[in-house]
């Protein structure tokens, strides 16, 4: 799926789920959107690739794409990593998100034609219910139906954005640094 896809879909199954459980904020969609383009990090040539060049080129050298960022191991590996350490700064929520948008990505995948490998490294069998091939009409419908419920739900007050007051620079740079220095630990042990 595209990466304008990921995130409408993600979006337009979570915001409902944020809405319900009275944790529909700027800075929780945001941690949504994050996590729904990572995975993609194992292809050079994706939206989140371009931007992580070498760290992209890596990652598809040494898994390819689809591989382990595409597997119940990274949304496990993801979630122990991120939600700890927003939590540490008092912004669990993002952590929570962002894993949950991680997972969405993932699960969307599953409905390509080429399926994820959800086991790996234990298995590489592909799981997949084929619906759509990446850049067809029939993902453009998905998209623009997600769009239409994510326009109609807003318009409608199905869902109400409130407000955040834990979003600002400095909360977003302290938990970007609290990141980076975990994951130093953990490359560097």
């Amino acid at each position: 799926m595209m990466y304008k896809n990921h995130l409408l879909v993600s979006n337009a199954v979570a915001i409902p789920i944020m809405g319900f459980t009275d944790s529909l904020t700027v800075s929780s969609v945001v941690a949504l959107s994050l996590g729904a383009l990572l995975p993609d990090i194992d292809e050079p040539e994706s939206f989140i690739g371009r931007r992580t060049r070498g760290l992209s080129d890596l990652l598809k050298i040494v898994f390819g794409h689809r591989g382990i960022t595409h597997s119940l191991v990274f949304i496990v590996f993801v979630g122990l990593l991120i939600i700890p350490t927003a939590s540490k700064i008092g912004f669990v929520s993002f952590g929570i998100w962002f894993t949950v948008g991680v997972f969405l990505h993932i699960f969307e995948d599953s409905f390509s034609n080429g399926g994820v490998n959800w086991l790996l490294p234990i298995s590489e069998k592909t799981y997949h219910l084929p619906i759509y091939s990446t850049g067809s009409l029939i993902e453009f419908m998905i998209g623009m139906v997600a769009l239409v419920w994510l326009v109609i739900g807003f318009k409608h007050q199905y869902f109400e954005l409130k407000h955040d007051e834990v979003i600002n620079i400095a909360t977003m740079k302290n938990l970007l640094v609290e990141v980076k220095n975990m994951l130093s630990k953990v490359l560097l042990e």
